[in-house]
């Protein structure tokens, strides 16, 4: 899974219900490289064997999706595998920067408690 301030690369597939599925993948070029050559192994694309749902849209808390979600879009004898390939290939990748720095914990002037990234100090958010 990408590190620090590497691309972090998701695979979202909205599914017939309308419940959307996440997954991470390694980078956009391993995925490309699988989707032309399907012998790649996809222990070698995905990046942590996880299907995630958001909570809030793209941007939200992701949730691991529950056996029944899972079952309601992909069917009950659905393989993992299967349910892997498919939110790969049909899927829409979405990659983003993330901040390498743990958040922090600081007080405001106004004593007030609240979490900052330190990466703040040097641009706007991450």
């Amino acid at each position: 899974m990408a590190r620090g301030n590497s691309p972090q690369t998701q695979v979202f597939y909205k599914g017939s219900s309308g419940d959307q599925f996440c997954i991470f993948v390694e980078s956009v070029e391993e995925l490309q490289k699988w989707k032309a050559d399907s012998t790649i192994p996809m222990v070698d694309v995905v990046a942590g064997w996880k299907v995630l749902v958001p909570e809030h849209g793209k941007q939200g808390v992701l949730n691991t999706a529950s056996k029944q979600q899972l079952e309601n879009e992909f069917g009950k004898d659905a393989k993992e595998d299967d349910i892997f390939k498919k939110i790969l290939q049909e899927g829409s990748v979405q990659s983003s920067e993330v901040c390498s720095s743990l958040l922090c914990f600081v007080w405001d002037w106004d004593t007030t408690f609240r979490v900052v990234c330190p990466a703040v100090r040097c641009r706007d958010s991450c």
